[in-house]
C-alpha cells in the first residue's frame, strides 16, 4: 500500500427480488427501481470502464434459493471483469457458492461479523476473500437492527474486527446513503486504519469534487470509491471519477 497506490471506483449494483435499486439511508420504504436486468447493468457499468463491480443482496440471508441468486449468475455470466457480493452469511457453503460463481471477494454484513465462532471459521478458511461490512451514521455511531445491542462506535468496530482477522472494510455511511450529499470526510479523517487494512467506501458521492475530497484524505487504507445513485442517474461518469482518482492534485 505505497503512496503510488491508485484508488479505484465500484458502481454498486443492489439486488432486491431480482431487479436493481437503489435505498436511501438503508430504508426499504425509499426504494428506487432502476432496472429489472441486472445483467445489463452489469455489461454498461463493464462497458464503461468500471474496475470492480459492488453487488448488494437485499434479499436477506444468501442461499443457493434466494431471490436474487438467478440474478446474481446472469451478471457472473455477463461479464469479466471482477465484482463481489455483500450480503447476510450464515455459513460457509454460502461464501463457497459465490466464490464459485467467479466473485473476488465475498463482504459479510454486520450481522453476519457478529457472529464470532462462524467468523473464526470463516476467516480460517477463505481468509483474504472476505471483507467486512460496517454500517454507520453520520456521528460515527453503529447502524444497527437490533436496538438491543450495546452502541459501539465506528473506530471500535473497525479494530475489533481487525483483531478478529478482517483486514478489508466496507463502510457504508447510511445517513448519506441514496442521498448524493457527499462523504462525512471530517469524520474519516479522524479515524485511525490499522497499516495492513483497506477500506471501501459507499455513501453519497455525487460529484467530482467529493471523489477529489476522498482522494485529498491521503488514507493509505482506502482502495475504492462505491458509488450508485449518482452513475445510475447520470451525476458522475466511470471515467470522469478515474480521471480524477488517476491523477490526484
Amino acid at each position: 500500500m505505497g503512496d503510488a497506490k491508485v484508488i479505484q471506483i465500484f458502481p454498486a449494483i443492489d439486488l432486491l427480488d431480482g431487479k436493481v435499486v437503489r435505498m436511501r439511508r438503508g430504508e426499504k420504504k425509499e426504494v428506487i427501481t432502476y432496472s429489472s436486468d441486472p445483467a445489463a447493468i452489469a455489461r454498461r457499468w463493464e462497458k464503461d470502464g468500471a474496475d470492480c463491480l459492488h453487488i448488494v443482496d437485499l434479499g436477506g440471508r444468501f442461499s443457493e434459493k434466494g431471490n436474487n441468486v438467478k440474478a446474481l449468475r446472469s451478471i457472473a455470466d455477463a461479464v469479466k471483469i471482477p465484482w463481489q457480493l455483500s450480503a447476510s452469511i450464515e455459513d460457509e457453503n454460502a461464501i463457497e457458492t459465490i466464490l464459485d460463481l467467479g466473485g473476488v471477494q465475498v463482504v459479510l454484513g454486520p450481522g453476519s461479523t457478529a457472529r464470532s465462532v462462524f467468523v473464526k471459521k470463516a476467516l480460517a478458511r477463505f481468509g483474504g476473500s472476505l471483507s467486512a461490512a460496517i454500517d454507520f451514521r453520520e456521528e460515527g455511531l453503529l447502524f444497527e437492527e437490533s436496538p438491543g445491542r450495546t452502541q459501539e462506535n465506528l473506530q471500535g468496530r473497525i479494530l475489533n474486527l481487525h483483531n478478529a482477522g478482517f483486514r478489508d472494510f466496507v463502510l457504508t455511511d447510511v445517513t448519506r446513503d441514496g442521498t448524493m450529499k457527499g462523504p462525512n470526510v471530517e469524520l474519516l479523517r479522524n479515524i485511525d486504519f490499522p497499516q495492513d487494512s483497506s477500506f471501501s467506501l459507499a455513501g453519497g458521492v455525487s460529484t467530482l469534487g467529493h471523489v477529489a475530497e476522498l482522494q485529498k484524505l491521503g488514507s493509505h487504507s482506502l482502495r475504492a470509491i462505491i458509488v450508485g445513485r449518482a452513475l445510475y442517474e447520470g451525476k458522475l461518469r466511470i471515467s470522469a471519477v478515474q480521471s480524477v482518482l488517476n491523477n490526484p492534485c
